[in-house]
């Protein structure tokens, strides 16, 4: 067991740290929290499809997509590897929407920060989609179904080895209404320096203002928190 977790520690670092692995049933539990709260028809928060399809993200009379330009803004975007659950990577991401074809399409800019502090910006901005790629279309329920391009992050936000790492994700999850809160589930692998399946990871957004960030960040729709930063190396 400790030379696998040796192993994790040296070479996974692309996926953020961690999530339940039990993240599809963590997103079922949210959505149900989340319509007993808002009933059909309310909006809301949002949830994370565990799945594809009708059933990963709730009913869509409970859910409708937001508009473009109404969750424009600033949020902490944390990547949880299933390998791990205490120590997240984390992205200042700039989110902004747009209409295309009369659907909801989003845009992120992704700033890695520093694993040691987590606020100090290190590396480059990572452009999802490519500025030349149409943006990714949330369903009219608010799906969120977004196969990434091949990400490399700097080893400086690696809080694992600290060495760069390369890894293909795929997000799902739900975008319901206007919220400050969204998470859903994350799927793909780590390709460089080796091949670490990422099944059953996990991500967040939070908005932020300024350079005010959650500490420390939740990693999960169950809001599950992890460790606090300076206490690990």
């Amino acid at each position: 067991m400790s030379s696998l977790r040796t192993l994790i520690a040296l070479s996974l670092p692309l996926l953020l740290v961690t999530g339940c692995p039990d993240a599809e049933g963590e997103y079922e539990a949210f959505v149900d929290r989340h319509e007993q709260i808002h009933p059909p028809g309310s909006g809301g928060a949002a949830g994370a499809a565990g799945a594809g399809g009708a059933d990963a993200g709730g009913d869509a009379a409970v859910c409708e997509a937001p508009k473009p330009k109404e969750i424009d803004g600033d949020y902490l975007f944390a990547l949880a590897a299933v390998l791990d659950t205490a120590k997240p990577i984390l992205f200042r991401a700039k989110v902004t929407t747009e209409d295309v074809g009369g659907k909801t399409g989003m845009r992120w800019k992704l700033q890695p920060l520093l694993w040691s502090d987590r606020k100090t910006e290190v590396g480059t901005i990572i452009d999802l989609p490519a500025t030349t790629e149409p943006a990714f279309l949330l369903g009219a329920d608010g799906t969120f179904d977004a196969k990434l391009p091949p990400l490399t992050v700097t080893g400086e936000a690696n809080p694992f080895s600290h060495t760069d790492l390369t890894a293909e994700v795929t997000l799902k999850g739900k975008f319901c209404g206007v919220a400050d809160f969204f998470c859903g589930t994350a799927d793909g692998g780590v390709t460089v320096p080796l091949e670490i399946p990422l099944k059953g990871s996990t991500w967040t957004l939070e908005k932020v203002t300024g350079t005010t960030y959650p500490e420390p960040p939740h990693i999960n729709c169950k809001k599950k928190e992890a460790l606090p930063v300076g206490t690990w190396q």
